[in-house]
């Protein structure tokens, strides 16, 4: 893992994020080692999904939609974006939160609130 999926989370990655795409205003060390956080998608705890939709949903994945697949297209601080099909075939993108984010949004607020 690089150093960015092991601790950055929340207004880390969005300040990360702004300061990566203004990258060619800062010395290239550091607009190399901010890349990544523009295209990189961050590992999820095993299970974290199924739980998510069933806490707020009430279903698997597989219960509530006709395709969903596994792996991420997207990510971002506080969610990740599967590809997926409705049960009249319509393909989606399915917007899935980290489960921790109401505490991570609580800690942003304090570090920022400093």
């Amino acid at each position: 893992k690089q150093w960015y999926q092991r601790r950055v989370r929340g207004i880390y990655i969005k300040l990360g994020q702004a300061m990566a795409t203004y990258s060619s205003m800062l010395p290239q060390e550091f607009g190399d080692a901010l890349k990544p956080l523009l295209t990189s998608i961050f590992e999820r705890e095993s299970g974290e999904i199924d739980y998510m939709f069933e806490r707020d949903l009430g279903g698997s994945p597989n219960e509530l939609f006709a395709e969903f697949k596994r792996q991420p297209i997207a990510g971002a601080s506080i969610a990740q974006v599967f590809l997926g099909k409705t049960a009249k075939g319509e393909k989606v993108a399915i917007k899935v939160q980290y489960h921790d984010i109401a505490k991570r949004f609580k800690t942003d607020k304090y570090t920022t609130l400093r």
